[in-house]
């Protein structure tokens, strides 16, 4: 009987731990359906077009290239979620640029493309492409489930701004060529008559000297027309000089190396491509853990090195390790020209990206 007792009490004992277990767990699964699933979300209006997007989020535009012709606006997450989803994009012929080298084509219907930035499975951070009437709008962030959600919020506005800039261009260029075809008219004139000045008879040259006095409003000496002539043929060769185009400045990639003592900083190592080295930037990288900011992403001004490469380092050695991080490129100008989110595992060694 007393046997019986004990193995009842074992018995009850053991629902009892299986029971609070259950009950341990329960909450963490509720909240990380609310992370990835049933985050709030609020409508936004971003001028070019509305979207739902999570309530406590503060998007503000970080980057305006529409300026000078490239028809793009990018806005920032700098509040709540910034890790679900930390970048917001208007695009009508920057797109390319604005994807990056690194990225993988997840998936592709007629109007939705997916991106997977980076080359590890840690790095879950996504780049969503939704183009509707000819105008991209895209998405990033590491929570792929709220960034598609987001997008089929969208509502396109008045897109026709992004590209004001590109048809006020058309006009300096229509003049130029008007003026390039102007010159040689006025050229040959001078030309012409030096040369029949110098082989005609002096009788001839009081004949032909008088002509181009009727319809030349001033004489130009010789040397006045030489110097003239240098001085267009020199026009005519800066005009007819082809540019080759650099491609702008875009994160490719690096890498993120963090000791395991208490003092050891964090040091990123970043690719901006080599084509570039030589050029002044200025780089921010912010920390996060948990969802929590490390540091305040302090500016640091730095030059691209012969590889491609720049390297920073933390300000401060961090009491954890962090989860994800934000970079911020700079150009010489202080305009943000590019931006990335990168997820870390929570150790020490070096990750890539």
């Amino acid at each position: 009987m007393q046997t019986d007792k004990k193995i009842i009490i074992a018995l009850i004992a053991v629902v009892v731990i299986f029971l609070a277990g259950i009950v341990a767990i329960a909450p963490n699964y509720s909240n990380q359906n609310q992370t990835a699933y049933t985050i709030p979300l609020k409508t936004h209006d971003f001028g070019y077009f509305e979207m739902d997007v999570p309530e406590g989020s503060n998007f503000a535009v970080r980057n305006n290239k529409v300026a000078v012709g490239q028809g793009m606006v990018f806005w920032q997450n700098n509040a709540n979620f910034s890790n679900e989803t930390d970048g917001i994009m208007v695009s009508v012929n920057y797109t390319d640029n604005l994807i990056g080298q690194n990225a993988k084509l997840l998936s592709e219907n007629n109007s939705q493309k997916t991106y997977l930035i980076g080359d590890s499975p840690l790095n879950n951070y996504y780049k969503v492409v939704k183009s509707i009437n000819g105008t991209d709008i895209i998405v990033c962030g590491n929570n792929l489930d709220l960034i598609v959600k987001m997008l089929n919020t969208t509502k396109i506005k008045d897109t026709s701004a992004l590209t004001l800039k590109n048809a006020t261009n058309a006009t300096p260029a229509q003049n130029n060529t008007t003026v390039k075809n102007e010159t040689p008219a006025e050229n040959s004139t001078p030309v012409e008559n030096t040369t029949a000045a110098q082989n005609d008879t002096p009788a001839e040259k009081t004949e032909q000297t008088k002509a181009p006095v009727e319809t030349t409003v001033e004489n130009k000496t010789p040397v006045e027309t030489v110097i003239e002539q240098i001085r267009n043929d020199t026009q005519d060769q800066s005009e007819n000089v082809t540019f080759t185009p650099v491609d702008p400045i875009m994160i490719g990639g690096g890498s993120f190396t963090t000791g395991s003592a208490d003092e050891d900083k964090t040091y990123a190592r970043i690719y901006l491509g080599i084509d570039h080295a030589g050029e002044p930037v200025g780089i921010k990288i912010f920390y996060f853990r948990d969802g929590v900011a490390l540091n305040h992403g302090n500016y640091v001004g730095t030059t691209i090195q012969s590889d491609g490469y720049v390297s920073i380092a933390s300000a401060d050695a961090y009491s954890k390790y962090p989860d994800f991080a934000r970079v911020e490129v700079y150009n010489a100008m202080d305009d943000l020209i590019s931006t990335q989110g990168i997820n870390l595992n929570p150790t020490s060694g070096t990750q890539y990206f």
